[in-house]
């Protein structure tokens, strides 16, 4: 098993491409079904981060110049902006992710 922790994220990626590649070609060993799953978690953890980071500062202004920030931590204070936030968000992922 390749050492996990001490990868960067290239090399997580690399790797579950080619345990993906050996899966379809002849199978998985328990211990590597182990270790693509440790580097799934690796992966989506890292996207989740980067995620949350772009939305954390992620604001709305309104046509009138106000602005509204994004409180993820406390839902119902996202409901006044919902429409415009939706937006923002979208056009955050596509800009950043697409």
């Amino acid at each position: 098993m390749h050492e996990v922790m001490k990868m960067n994220m290239n090399e997580v990626i690399a790797r579950i491409n080619e345990l993906a590649a050996k899966n379809k070609a002849e199978g998985l060993t328990e211990e590597e079904l182990v270790e693509r799953d440790k580097l799934r978690r690796i992966y989506i953890d890292s996207v989740k981060a980067n995620l949350i980071g772009h939305l954390e500062n992620t604001y709305i202004v309104r046509p009138d110049g106000t602005f509204a920030l994004i409180d993820f931590n406390d839902f119902p204070s996202f409901a006044p902006c919902a429409n415009e936030a939706a937006k923002a968000l979208v056009d955050c992922i596509i800009n950043n992710y697409v």
